[in-house]
């Protein structure tokens, strides 16, 4: 797998320097869009923390884009714990290179990388043990209840594949697959000699640490800006 990753990067690498020796194809539809306002709305279905997020892209260059991405986390779906309070948002940068397969006029596919990060707090409720003898509740000598506020910090790069085209001089639709590396750190309250059991633990646990995560997007642009056209001599 590691070696057929790679293998796609040096193809790809090679299309795209292809691509920018190319001056013909500089008068793309789509390479006139200098900036682009985007709404994701694949991400607002996430099965694990769906989020409301916008971007702008910027083209700065032909074929070279710069996009950053915010927004909030609108959901934390677990089923255990319904009525926790939370509150989260996310951050990404992506530097996108475009380019066009073989001749066409209505779409540009691209390769993307990313940098992001999302943070999450949530007020969940919290069980501390007082001289337990093991990981069950009933060995320990006494309980206490309370809400505990347990904040998250999510990191992460990776790399997108993608495809957008024009749906009309103002309107563009994109959807892209990747992958991820992320790392979650949790910052809870830890005291010597207490035992805690976190009613929402399997929810943090399955991010928990380093992991690969495969990625998805799908967008609706609006272009805010375009790129003025140089007329041929």
């Amino acid at each position: 797998m590691k070696y057929l990753l790679v293998s796609l990067l040096m193809l790809l690498v090679t299309s795209l320097s292809a691509q920018y020796q190319d001056r013909q194809k500089e008068d793309h539809p789509l390479a006139a869009n200098r900036l682009i306002l985007k709404g994701d709305f694949a991400n607002a279905v996430n099965p694990k923390d769906p989020s409301v997020l916008l971007s702008l892209e910027y083209q700065f260059r032909t074929w070279v884009s710069f996009t950053q991405e915010v927004g909030m986390v609108a959901d934390v779906r677990n089923n255990e714990s319904t009525e926790d309070e939370y509150l989260g948002f996310k951050v990404r940068e992506e530097l996108r290179f475009y380019y066009q397969p073989g001749n066409s006029e209505e779409a540009l596919w691209y390769f993307s990388v990313n940098a992001m990060y999302r943070y999450l707090k949530v007020d969940e409720r919290l069980t501390a043990g007082y001289g337990c003898t093991s990981s069950w509740t009933g060995s320990c000598d006494y309980l206490r209840f309370y809400d505990e506020e347990t904040r998250s910090h999510r990191y992460g790069g990776g790399f997108r594949l993608g495809i957008t085209k024009s749906v009309s001089p103002r309107l563009t639709l994109e959807g892209d697959i990747g992958m991820n590396m992320m790392y979650l750190l949790l910052d809870r309250r830890q005291e010597e000699n207490v035992t805690y059991f976190f009613r929402d633990d399997f929810f943090f646990n399955n991010e928990r640490g380093l992991r690969l995560q495969p990625t998805f997007s799908a967008k609706v642009g609006y272009v805010l800006m375009r790129r003025p056209q140089a007329n041929n001599p």
